[in-house]
């Protein structure tokens, strides 16, 4: 079993996948969308497909205060179209400058803008994922 890692954006989702001894978070899909049900379907699917039994969501909580941000409640929405559907265990985990790090790591890579922009929310959400497995290894 696996466990799923999700970037939660207005436009787009990035999604990374754990191996499945839970120790290592690889990077899988960039899906952008403009309706949260189809991309919850999409999510559903590949817990499916994949074998997930846990899903980890990004909490994007502001930088100074750690209050809740409008991503936050993104997030929880989407925590719970997928909890509507599915009985599966949802953890978040903070994620606060997952994006930034995901940008310096594709720039120490030279990637290019272009392609930096088609990868780095999938990158993000691996970050994330691995802080999560990192945590529970402790």
């Amino acid at each position: 079993m696996r466990v799923i890692g999700l970037d939660v954006g207005s436009v787009t989702v990035g999604i990374a996948l754990s191996d499945p001894l839970k120790m290592i978070a690889s990077c899988y899909v960039v899906l952008r969308y403009t309706d949260e049900n189809e991309v919850i379907n999409e999510i559903i699917n590949i817990i499916k497909e994949k074998e997930v039994d846990d899903v980890c969501i990004g909490m994007p909580y502001h930088m100074v205060n750690k209050d809740e941000s409008e991503g936050c409640v993104r997030s929880k929405r989407f925590a719970s179209l997928i909890k509507e559907k599915l009985d599966i265990p949802i953890h978040f985990q903070d994620e606060r400058l997952s994006t930034v790090e995901a940008t310096k790591s594709l720039l120490t890579f030279d990637v290019s803008r272009k392609n930096r922009k088609k990868v780095v929310d999938k990158v993000a959400a691996a970050i994330i994922l691995q802080n999560y497995l990192d945590t529970k290894r402790d």
